[in-house]
């Protein structure tokens, strides 16, 4: 065990409920339309471990707000 604390790059702690976090990344609506329809591809593996019903009310939210991401 270390003897002593180390700084850590954690941002979800105790007493930071409500933290507010700057945007990292490229923003959806900067992607071309192939890289939106690879995103939402991708999106689509994970979304799709719902229930079939729930997973197409997901996408259907997820398309709406793309470009807002």
């Amino acid at each position: 065990m270390a003897d002593q604390k180390r700084p850590i790059n954690n941002v979800g702690e105790v007493f930071k409920d409500n933290q507010i976090l700057d945007y990292i990344g490229i923003k959806c609506s900067e992607l071309t339309a192939k890289q939106k329809n690879q995103l939402l591809e991708l999106i689509g593996v994970y979304v799709g471990n719902m229930v079939e019903g729930h997973a197409k009310v997901k996408m259907t939210e997820v398309k709406k707000h793309l470009n807002a991401t």
